[in-house]
Order: structure tokens, then C-alpha cells, then sequence
């Protein structure tokens, strides 16, 4: 340790990361940091030796401050190949997830109001099903689409810098991922009513038990498959904790129609099947860059707008895209 003091200079540290290890510890004996994010995967290159004495120094400077150390388990048991390309499988879950929840925090303040003129739990039943009917029928045709394209898509988007299996990959995490997620993802609006009765106390302690779970199921899987373990680990826990604890407690306690929202996303999933053909088809034409590519999803999207307006979308859907149509003609007139 105390050679490496002599000879780490670190105003060289200061040029190469956004961040000193100083800064860091300063930083936490602030107090006013939550936790220590991702501090083993610092991209560093150079004498491990360093590497270890920073290491050291981070550790006992959080373990003074009581600060918790988020690792990344996948880089700990893998490297940062692995976590490389569980990161690119990932960053398209995040942006699934960022559709959804557009949607749902758009009702916040709708439910609220209802909340608090004295609507129970079965009272948002009606609105429950409406908001994740929307977001099933958007979530589909974004999964179907990305089923069919998305191994194209993660190639040329990642330029050479991934390998044709590590791509592979990627696609195959982002899958595992994302088909069993569009469940929680058009749910969403039920931890919004959650919120809205003061009642999420229940959702933070369940989070907490599957963190740990996911830990656990994890560490074995990522040894076997790396970062497609990780994402079978993730997938489990989401099974247990929103397939089973938050329906659970939407409906028993809550009080939504749970039953009525399976049998919507049974007979949506039902709806959608046949669009897998034509997707499958497209995709089996000759991959090339960005023109094929924008070419394959244009013409999935001409099949699918007409299909969807005519056995997918009710009444009162029909009757939101009509209305959103209809600004877009006054903003041009």
C-alpha cells in the first residue's frame, strides 16, 4: 500500500476517470450519499497492484461511513466482457419499461382525485383494466416487433464492437427479459394506486425478499451462463414477486380485478399470434444495414395498424387515437 502511494499520481487519476477514489471517499464522508454504486467496475487498466490499494481504500471508507456497496455480481463472477454484453441486452428492457410508465404516470393525478373523494380499491378496477389494456396492445407489438428484429438491430447497432455470439447473446438476455416483464410493465398503474392509498409498504418489503432472492438464484446461474444466468435469476424472481406476491396483493387486499386483467392479456396474446408470421418471414430476408432493417419494421408496422384497429382495440381506445389524430390536424391547421 504505502508504495503505492509513492507512485500513483493523482492528478493522472483525475485525467483518466470522472472521479478520483479521494473524491469518492470525501464524497461519502458527506453523509449524503444512499449507497456506493458499481465501484469493482471502473474500467481500469493498469498495475492490479493500484487497483487493490484503491480497492482497500474505497472499502474502508464506506464501512466507516455505513455506506452499502452495490457490486455487480455478474462482474465479480464473469468479467467485464459478460457485463458488457448484459448491458446491451438490458438498455432495451429500460426502454420497454420507460413506455409503460409514460403511460401509467400520466394517471397519477386522476387517481388521486379519485382516492381521496373516497373510491376503495375495487372502485379503480374499471381504470386498472383500461390503463393495461393500452399498454398490453402498445407493449405486444413493441415484444413482437423486437423478437423479430432485434438480433439485427443489436448487430448493427453495436458496429463490430461485439462478436456474432456475444450479439446473440445480448439479443437472448434482452428476450428473457423482456416477454415475461410485459406483464408487470402494463401493472404498473397498480403501484400507482398504491401510492395513491398510501399502501406500498407491502410492494418495498417484497422488493427487498426478491433482491435477495435474485442474489441467490443468481450466483449459481451466472456461474453456469453467465449474463443469460443473470437474466433467467431476474426472471424468477419476477415470477415470484409480480406474478405471485403483487397480484396476490392487488387483488386480496387492494381489491382489483386481477382475473378480468389475465383473461384481457390471454385474449390480446391470443389476438397477436398471427402477426408472428409475417414478422418471422421479414426476418428471414437477407439482414443488411439500417435500410433493411427500417425497410423490415415499416412494413411489420403497415400489417399491424390496420389489424389492431380492427381486433385489438375497443371502443374507447379507438375513440383516444381519433382524439389524439384530431390535435395533431388543429396544430397543423
Amino acid at each position: 500500500d504505502h508504495a503505492c502511494r509513492e507512485t500513483v499520481d493523482p492528478e493522472q487519476l483525475a485525467g483518466k476517470y470522472r472521479f478520483t477514489p479521494g473524491q469518492i471517499m470525501d464524497a461519502l464522508e458527506t453523509g449524503k450519499f444512499t449507497y456506493l454504486a458499481h465501484p469493482d467496475v471502473i474500467h481500469f487498466v493498469g498495475d492490479p497492484h493500484i487497483y487493490r490499494h484503491y480497492m482497500r481504500q474505497l472499502a474502508r471508507a464506506a464501512k466507516q461511513s455505513g455506506t452499502p456497496v452495490e457490486i455487480n455480481l455478474l462482474g465479480a463472477l464473469c468479467g467485464t466482457t459478460a457485463v458488457t454484453v448484459y448491458t446491451v441486452g438490458v438498455q432495451f428492457n429500460g426502454s420497454f419499461q420507460q413506455l409503460s410508465t409514460a403511460i401509467s404516470g400520466v394517471f397519477l393525478p386522476q387517481v388521486t382525485r379519485m382516492y381521496a373523494e373516497g373510491a376503495k380499491g375495487e372502485d379503480f378496477s374499471p381504470l386498472f383494466l383500461r390503463i393495461g389494456r393500452l399498454q398490453y396492445v402498445l407493449l405486444s407489438f413493441v415484444l413482437t416487433g423486437f423478437l423479430a428484429f432485434g438480433r439485427q438491430f443489436i448487430g448493427l447497432l453495436t458496429a463490430g464492437s461485439l462478436s456474432e455470439a456475444e450479439v446473440t447473446r445480448a439479443f437472448v438476455i434482452a428476450a428473457i427479459i423482456m416477454v415475461p416483464g410485459i406483464v408487470p410493465l402494463s401493472q404498473n398503474v397498480g403501484m400507482t394506486i398504491t401510492q395513491a392509498m398510501n399502501k406500498h409498504r407491502f410492494r418495498s418489503l417484497s422488493y427487498l425478499v426478491l433482491a435477495i432472492l435474485n442474489v441467490a438464484i443468481s450466483i449459481p446461474l451466472c456461474r453456469q451462463w453467465e449474463g443469460v444466468g443473470a437474466a433467467i435469476g431476474t426472471t424468477l424472481a419476477l415470477f415470484a414477486g409480480q406474478y405471485a406476491m403483487m397480484n396476490w396483493y392487488y387483488h386480496k387486499k387492494i381489491g382489483l380485478d386481477i382475473p378480468a386483467y389475465w383473461k384481457m392479456a390471454a385474449s390480446i396474446t391470443v389476438k397477436m399470434l398471427p402477426l408472428a408470421l409475417p414478422a418471422v418471414l421479414l426476418n428471414l430476408l437477407p439482414h443488411g444495414g439500417w435500410l433493411s432493417l427500417l425497410v423490415k419494421i415499416g412494413v411489420f408496422s403497415l400489417l399491424y395498424l390496420p389489424y389492431a384497429w380492427k381486433l385489438l382495440l375497443d371502443d374507447y381506445e379507438k375513440g383516444l387515437v381519433r382524439s389524439i389524430l384530431r390535435r395533431f390536424k388543429r396544430k397543423e391547421a
